[in-house]
């Protein structure tokens, strides 16, 4: 990504656009980095977390103070081509910092924390897109050094989970930078036409918006289940959050279906793992199915255990969607051996609830899950409903 010959007005205008988009991308970038250290106190080494912050806080200050200088000069007295290197170099390091703080922190991090980095530096490589891209050696210099050392760090981990997010993250850097050369194409455009129109600089508030539209796409991959494509427990956990508000605001019940393969153990000691898998795939179908009738959350609750969250559904409509998806597992005709029906059954637990002040949503998720353990203890592939007034 070669910056081509321009005209020199054209170079000086996109110079301006850069150092006046900086502002915004370091201050951006100072929320992130806040976030992210206020997430891993306690969880990380604090000497990683303080070096951070001292060394990012330190190159944000140089930046700062070169954006001034900058502004301060009158146009025609700036050297370009000196302080666009000051521009690559001390953008780079940022980058530098950022990646190095993002492996270190995925070190020692959990599913959700791991997932917070992801998207911090994901959202990060997509500002730079609007910030840097009509500077192409700046914005490589930027978004490299800050994403693809994570991508590589989890590439290298050996959990399939963590290799599939690497190849994410390597994929959006891709897709990122493809998006930077579509953006500069139309920045320069518009840029070039300014100064015969200057109606022409709507383009670049289509693509900016276009950029940052793409940004929430990462967020959307790390809240999805890898293997079944269902929601996965995080995001399972907002859709509850958001159901019990608007249920406590209507005063309607809503209810939790908990389903349990029965005997999984026991049929992944048989046919092993892969053909496990198949059958996961297949149990969430019908979920995800089920869900799209009736604008349900179908996600996949941990392991062998699926949920299927029905805002504002009462304890009957609840039960006729647990028997539909008993029987449907059921049909399937899945053989397993370990199970007295010779057959992939389910075990399912229904809990409906009407929020008041005396529960939380974690008593709906506990009160599921306790009729899920009667469900199974009773002979499994059956549904036991705990319904609550």
């Amino acid at each position: 990504m070669t910056q081509p010959t321009m005209r020199p007005d054209l170079a000086a205008k996109c110079l301006e656009l850069m150092y006046v988009q900086a502002a915004n991308a370091y201050a951006s970038s100072i929320v992130a980095g806040g976030v992210l250290v206020t997430l891993f106190a306690g969880h990380a080494d604090p000497r990683l977390l303080a070096g951070f912050v001292i060394a990012y806080g330190a190159m944000i200050a140089v930046r700062h103070a070169m954006g001034r200088r900058f502004a301060a000069l009158p146009p025609e007295s700036r050297d370009g081509g000196r302080w666009l290197a000051r521009a690559r170099i001390a953008i780079t390091i940022c980058g530098v910092l950022w990646g190095a703080f993002a492996v270190g922190l995925a070190a020692v991090a959990d599913p959700y924390r791991l997932a917070a980095v992801v998207i911090t530096i994901g959202a990060l490589v997509s500002g730079a897109v609007a910030a840097y891209a009509v500077t192409p050696s700046v914005f490589l210099g930027f978004t490299v050094p800050a994403m693809l050392p994570l991508a590589g760090w989890l590439l290298l981990q050996p959990q399939p989970e963590a290799k599939l997010l690497g190849g994410l993250v390597a994929a959006w850097l891709l897709f990122m930078t493809s998006a930077a050369l579509r953006f500069r194409r139309f920045a320069l455009a518009a840029l070039n036409l300014q100064f015969i129109h200057a109606e022409t600089l709507v383009q670049l508030a289509a693509e900016r918006d276009r950029a940052e539209a793409l940004a929430g796409q990462l967020e959307v991959l790390s809240s999805t289940d890898p293997l079944t494509g269902l929601a996965n427990r995080r995001a399972l956990d907002e859709a509850l959050d958001a159901a019990w508000a608007t249920s406590a605001a209507t005063r309607l019940p809503m209810a939790l279906v908990l389903c349990d393969i029965d005997h999984f153990k026991v049929y992944n000691d048989t046919y092993g793992h892969p053909q496990g898998d198949v059958a996961l795939r297949k149990v969430a179908d019908v979920l995800a199915a089920q869900a799209a009738r009736m604008g349900a959350t179908a996600a996949r609750f941990g392991g062998e255990e699926f949920a299927l969250l029905m805002p504002q559904a009462d304890a009957k409509s609840a039960w006729q969607a647990s028997e539909t998806l008993r029987e449907a597992i059921a049909a399937m005709r899945l053989p397993h051996v370990g199970s007295a029906n010779g057959i992939l059954t389910g075990s399912f637990g229904v809990a409906t609830l009407v929020p008041d002040r005396a529960s939380t949503v974690t008593t709906l998720v506990e009160r599921a899950d306790q009729a899920l353990y009667r469900a199974k203890r009773s002979g499994r592939n059956r549904t036991v409903e705990m319904a609550t007034e």
